[in-house]
C-alpha cells in the first residue's frame, strides 16, 4: 500500500444509493512522468531491506512484483497503439533493436530467451517476460533502455512525444534509478502463463496516456458509465490538478483482490466447519493420538528431511550437515559427499579405469555393499566413501553417484524449459545456438548451478584425452546415461518405475542436447561468471571477518559495520 507516496485528489458524488465515488482529474502528461518515476523510486527503495542478503529475490516478495508492475507502467505509458492495430507494439519494437543492436548483447539474450517460451501466446505477454528476463541479468535492464534511446528514429515510431523514453530527462531518470538494481539479484520466473493475462491497471494506464493526445476521446474514472471527456476541450475540472494517483492506475486491482478474499473466507469458513463436524471431520482430529506415536512420527519426518538419497538439492544446500556453504553462502554450496566422491574419480587413476560408466555390470558389485554404504551416507558418516583406489571401489563410488543423481526430484536444468532445450537442436546456426542455450541454462534454479558446472567440467575430463584412451568413454555414450541428470520432461512416479525404458526415452530425446555442450564450454559462460562474482564477495567477506577477529583477539577496540554484523 504505497498511495500515500503520490498526491490524490478525491470527490465524492452521492448517488441513490448513498455510495460515494471516486473522481481524479487525469493529470497533465509531465505530472505523470513524474510521479511514474517517483512510484519506480520508492519501488527499488523498497528493497533496501535485502541488500545486505544473499536471498534471491522472486516473485514470492511483494516488492518484486511493484518493481515489475512500475517498470512496465513506465514503458508502456506513451506507447502507439492505433498505429499498430490496437496492438501493444513494445515486444516488436525489442525484436527490432534485437536485430539491429549488436553492441548490447543483454538485450539480445533476453529477447532470445522469450522468443523460445511457447507458453507466453501475446505480444503484450513476450514484452513482460522480457522485463522478468532482463532484470534477471544483471545490469541488462540498463543496458537495453540505453540501446532503446540511442535509436530515435525507433523509438519515435513506437512512442508518442509525451512518453517517459521519448523525454530525455526522464528516461535520464529512470536510467538512473534502474543503475541501482546491480546490488541485488533477481530470480523471475519467465516461463509463466499468468503473464499472458492483461494486467488490471493496463485500461487505466491507456486512458491516461490517450489523455495527452490532442482530440483524443477517453473515458474519466469517477463519471458514470458511457459518459465521454474531451481531453481537447475540457469540462469543469473536478478539483484541482494534483495529478495521478496509484489509485488511478490500480484502482481495479482493489476489484480483483475483493473478490480473491472473498473465495478465501468462503474456502476457511468450510474447513472450520469440516473440522468442527464429528461425523465428517479430520481423522487427524477425531483419533486420539498417544505421546510415543506423535513423537515417532516427527522423528520419522525429521529424518526424511535429513537424509542424502532423495532429498531435494536445495534442502541439502541449506543444511549445515550436507553442505559447508550452508551458512555462508547456499549458492555456491555442492552437497559435501557429493564434493568427496568427485574429488576421487577426478583422480587420474581413477579417470583411468576401463569401461568407467558404460559396462558397471562387468564387474560384480554386491547390491549389500551399495545398500550399506547409502545407508552409513545418510546418516552422515562420510568414512563410507572409501578412500581406496582399487577398481571395485572406484566402480562402488561410481554406481553410488548416479543413484543419487538420478533420484534427484528435478533435473539439474529444471522442468520448465525442456521444450525450448529440444527446440534449440533445429537451430542450425552455431552461435546463435549455444547463445540460447546459454540463456536457458542460466534459468536453472541457484542451488543447481554449482553442481551443474562441476559435474561437466568431471565428464569433460572423463571423455578427454588421455582418460579417454583407456577407460574407453566416449561423448555420446556419457551424454546418454546422463541426459535424465540434466534435461527430462516431468514424469510421475508411476511413469518412471521402469527405469530402464525411462532412461532410453529421456535420452533419445534430448542426448545431443548434452552432447553438443559437453563440446562447447561457453555455453556456461554465465553460470561461471555469477559464481565467480559470489565467490569473490564471500572471500572478500570472509577475509574481512578474519581481520576483525584478529583484532578482537589482541584486545583491540573495533566499530562493527552492518556487513561485519552479517
Amino acid at each position: 500500500n504505497i498511495s500515500h507516496l503520490l498526491d490524490s485528489n478525491m470527490s465524492y458524488n452521492i448517488n441513490n444509493n448513498d455510495k460515494p465515488r471516486q473522481a481524479y482529474r487525469l493529470p497533465s502528461p509531465q505530472l505523470a512522468r513524474q510521479q511514474m518515476l517517483l512510484h519506480l523510486k520508492n519501488c527499488v527503495l523498497n528493497l533496501t531491506r535485502f541488500v545486505h542478503s544473499n536471498i534471491l529475490l522472486t516473485e514470492e516478495q511483494v516488492e518484486t512484483i511493484q518493481l515489475c508492475t512500475s517498470i512496465e507502467i513506465c514503458l508502456l505509458y506513451g506507447i502507439k497503439t492505433k498505429e499498430f492495430n490496437n496492438i501493444i507494439p513494445l515486444w516488436g519494437m525489442l525484436e527490432r533493436l534485437e536485430s539491429i543492436s549488436s553492441d548490447c548483447l543483454s538485450l539480445r539474450n533476453a529477447v532470445g530467451a522469450v522468443s523460445c517460451i511457447d507458453s507466453l501466446r501475446t505480444p503484450l505477454a513476450k514484452a513482460r517476460g522480457w522485463i522478468r528476463q532482463i532484470l534477471n541479468t544483471n545490469s541488462g535492464l540498463e543496458h537495453s533502455l540505453q540501446a532503446m534511446i540511442s535509436n530515435k528514429n525507433i523509438y519515435k515510431s513506437y512512442y508518442y512525444d509525451h512518453s517517459i523514453i521519448s523525454n530525455q530527462e526522464d528516461i535520464a531518470i529512470m536510467i538512473a534509478i534502474i543503475r541501482s538494481l546491480k546490488s541485488y539479484s533477481f530470480n523471475y520466473k519467465v516461463d509463466n502463463e499468468e503473464l499472458n493475462k492483461n494486467p488490471l491497471y493496463l485500461n487505466n494506464l491507456f486512458n491516461l496516456s490517450n489523455s495527452a493526445i490532442p482530440g483524443r476521446i477517453t473515458t474519466v474514472v469517477g463519471v458514470k458509465k458511457g459518459t465521454k471527456h474531451s481531453t481537447s476541450s475540457p469540462k469543469k475540472p473536478m478539483g484541482k490538478d494534483v495529478g495521478i494517483t496509484l489509485d488511478y492506475l490500480l484502482g481495479s486491482i482493489e476489484e480483483g483482490l475483493d473478490t480473491i478474499v472473498t473465495h478465501i473466507d468462503n474456502h476457511t469458513n468450510q474447513l472450520i466447519t469440516s473440522f468442527n463436524d464429528n461425523k465428517n471431520g479430520s481423522n487427524i482430529y477425531n483419533r486420539k493420538m498417544s505421546r510415543s506415536d506423535s513423537v515417532k512420527i516427527v522423528e520419522q519426518k525429521l529424518s526424511n528431511n535429513y537424509k542424502f538419497f532423495g532429498n531435494s538439492l536445495k534442502n541439502l544446500l541449506l543444511s549445515e550437515k550436507w553442505s559447508a556453504h550452508a551458512l555462508l553462502d547456499p549458492r555456491l554450496g555442492i552437497p559435501t559427499p557429493v564434493l568427496k566422491i568427485l574429488s576421487l574419480l577426478t583422480q587420474p587413476q581413477a579417470l583411468e579405469t576401463p569401461h568407467l560408466f558404460r559396462q558397471l555390470d562387468s564387474v560384480q558389485i554386491n547390491p549389500y555393499n551399495i545398500h550399506k554404504t547409502r545407508e552409513l551416507i545418510d546418516r552422515g558418516d562420510l568414512n563410507a566413501i572409501s578412500q581406496s583406489f582399487d577398481s571395485y571401489n572406484i566402480y562402488l563410488l561410481v554406481q553410488i553417484l548416479v543413484q543419487w543423481l538420478y533420484e534427484l526430484p528435478e533435473p539439474l536444468f529444471g522442468y520448465d524449459h525442456y521444450d525450448a532445450f529440444l527446440a534449440c537442436q533445429e537451430v542450425e546456426d552455431i552461435p546463435n545456438r549455444i547463445r540460447n542455450l546459454s540463456i536457458l541454462i542460466d534459468e536453472s534454479s541457484w542451488y543447481n548451478k554449482p553442481l551443474i558446472i562441476k559435474l561437466i567440467h568431471y565428464l569433460r575430463k572423463c571423455v578427454s584425452p588421455p582418460y579417454c584412451e583407456k577407460n574407453g568413454l566416449n561423448i555420446v555414450a556419457v551424454s546418454v546415461l546422463f541426459t535424465p541428470v540434466f534435461l527430462r520432461p516431468y514424469m510421475s512416479a508411476t511413469q518412471r518405475k521402469d527405469i530402464d525404458s525411462w532412461q532410453m526415452a529421456v535420452s533419445a530425446a534430448g542426448s545431443n542436447i548434452i552432447s553438443f555442450l559437453l563440446t562447447h564450454e561457453e555455453a556456461f559462460e554465465p553460470i561461471s561468471s555469477y559464481l565467480s562474482t559470489n565467490q569473490t564477495n564471500l572471500t572478500l567477506k570472509c577475509n574481512r571477518l578474519r581481520k576483525l577477529q584478529d583484532n578482537i583477539s589482541k584486545g583491540y577496540v573495533v566499530t562493527l559495520f552492518s556487513s561485519d554484523i552479517e
